[in-house]
This record gives structure tokens, sequence and C-alpha cells, in this order.
């Protein structure tokens, strides 16, 4: 068994080491923090891999600096006028405007219970659009699916106690 070391850097020191490993081709893989993208990313739990933003396009998760200094991992749900709009999958608030030159890189794909997922799979983008697709619901879906859940875990749980 391997004893894995993790350490916790802030972003802002984080963010020239991405910039320099983007502009010199590579991706970086990091690991997500925060609820704002659930239920596709678990905050501490799953990983993305960044890459060069060469062309940004409608559903891309880009990672962007916003002009107050954080550093944010959102879906574009609409490009208009040079302009991105960019919501968390677990945010109701369309946050605009976020412009081009603030994005820092976009997610190539990512890890989830330790596999790969490219973006450019077809159940991913199936995802994608439908969960934009239902932004204003996003929130009553979420509860009910987690409803769901819940009973059938309540309904397992009775059936290895039997």
């Amino acid at each position: 068994m391997t004893n894995k070391k993790v350490k916790h850097v802030n972003m802002g020191v984080l963010s020239a080491v991405i910039i320099d490993s983007i502009n010199n081709n590579s991706d970086v893989k990091l690991t997500v923090t925060g609820n704002s993208m659930y239920p596709l990313f678990r905050g501490g739990v799953d990983s993305v891999i960044l890459t060069a933003n060469s062309s940004i396009k409608k559903y891309d998760i880009p990672l962007y600096k916003r002009e107050n200094g954080e550093y944010i991992l959102h879906r574009i749900v609409k490009i208009k006028d040079n302009c991105l709009y960019i919501v968390g999958d677990n945010q109701k608030n369309i946050e605009f405007p976020v412009y081009p030159h603030q994005v820092l890189a976009v997610v190539k794909g990512f890890y989830r219970n330790g596999k790969y997922i490219p973006c450019d799979n077809i159940f991913y983008k199936l995802y994608s659009f439908l969960w934009v697709l239902i932004l204003p619901y996003r929130h009553n879906v979420l509860k009910a699916l987690k409803k769901v859940l819940t009973i059938l875990r309540n309904v397992r749980r009775v059936k290895r106690e039997k």
C-alpha cells in the first residue's frame, strides 16, 4: 500500500504553474474543490484534466479568473457578443459578463470514481445538454433525485437485514 502525501496549494500560487504547463502544451490534472459543479464534480473527490482553451464553445467548462481574483470552474451556457454566460451545475444564477481573456484553460476530461471520462464522450455531452436545458428546474430535480436515492438505499438496507 502506497502512502500518498496530499498537499493543498492556494490557487493564486498554483495558477502560475497551470498557465506555464498549458503554455508548454501540457495538460494539468487538478482535484476539484467546492460543490458548485455537483452532481458532475464532487469537491475533494473528482479531478479534472485542464488543457489549452483553443476554441471556447457552449457547454465547455473553463477555469477562469474573476475580476476579484477568484479562480472558478463553471459551465458555459451561452456565448453572445464575445461574452460568456457561465453557471455552476449546482447553481441557478448565471454569471456574466465573463470574457475569453479571463479563461486560463478548459476541462478536457475528468476522473469520476477512478474512471476517466473525456468531454467528447456522448453520454457526457447528453448530460451537459440536458443539464443546461433544465437550468431553471435544477434544484427541484436534485431534490427529487436525492429522495429517490435515499429510498433505494433504505430498500437495500432493509433487504440486507432480512
